[in-house]
Order: structure tokens, then sequence, then C-alpha cells
């Protein structure tokens, strides 16, 4: 049975699992991650409260 690598839920205790041969991460964890990302962006993107165009990164 598989468990996230992040909270150690299994399978059966979360609604999605996102797996690859090393890692897993279940559902719960990806959103708490893209949260923590999207916080950390806004911060580039404002600076002294004004705001700052973002460049593309390929």
């Amino acid at each position: 049975m598989k468990v996230c690598s992040f909270c150690g839920k299994s399978e059966d205790q979360v609604g999605h699992m996102i797996t690859s041969p090393n890692a897993d991460i279940c559902s719960a964890c990806v959103l708490i991650c893209m949260a923590m990302l999207l916080e950390e962006f806004l911060k580039r993107v404002q600076i002294d409260g004004k705001q700052t165009k973002v460049k593309d990164q390929d």
C-alpha cells in the first residue's frame, strides 16, 4: 500500500495519490505545497506595495 511521503497517510485515507518510483504525495499535501509556492510568488511580485513584472521562467 502506498503512503504519502509528506504526511504518511495511506492511499485509503486520501482522495488522490500522485505516485512516482521514489515518492508519493497525496492531494492534501499538493494543495499545501501549492499554497506555499503561491505565497512565495506573491512576495516576489509585490515589493514595497508596488507590483513588479515577473519574468517568465523557461
